[in-house]
């Protein structure tokens, strides 16, 4: 655990807090790279894009089908991904380990105050 993961998540307290912080500190990354990504095309890109004159006319553009596959398809992988890592993730936390002890716990609505008015018996 780096310097930039200490900071941002707590100690570990449980089991498959691994799990759960590993996936976290990859959707950090991943938000972090993406944003930079962007960053860096909006710098790049957009000062060529923007209009020399009031006479020039913007280019009639239809579609690019291979982009649209990769900025459809890229995502569609990276959620799936992300999904499964998730449910995997449930699925080891939702499950008792085999040496768990299994506490019974009744509750009861207002048990112990005597200043509640309690209803009468049926």
């Amino acid at each position: 655990m780096n310097w930039f993961e200490r900071f941002l998540l707590p100690h570990a307290a449980a089991t498959h807090a691994s799990d759960v912080d590993g996936l976290f500190m990859f959707i950090i990354y991943l938000t972090i790279f993406f944003f930079l990504f962007q960053c860096r095309s909006d710098l790049l890109r957009g000062p060529p894009l923007r209009r020399r004159s009031p006479n020039d006319v913007t280019p009639h553009v239809t579609h690019n089908t291979k982009l649209e596959l990769v900025w459809s398809i890229i995502p569609l992988l990276v959620v799936m991904m992300i999904f499964f890592w998730g449910f995997k993730g449930y699925i080891k936390a939702a499950v008792a380990p085999n040496d768990a002890t299994e506490i019974v716990v009744t509750a009861k609505k207002w048990f112990g105050s005597s200043s509640i008015p309690t209803a009468p018996a049926l």
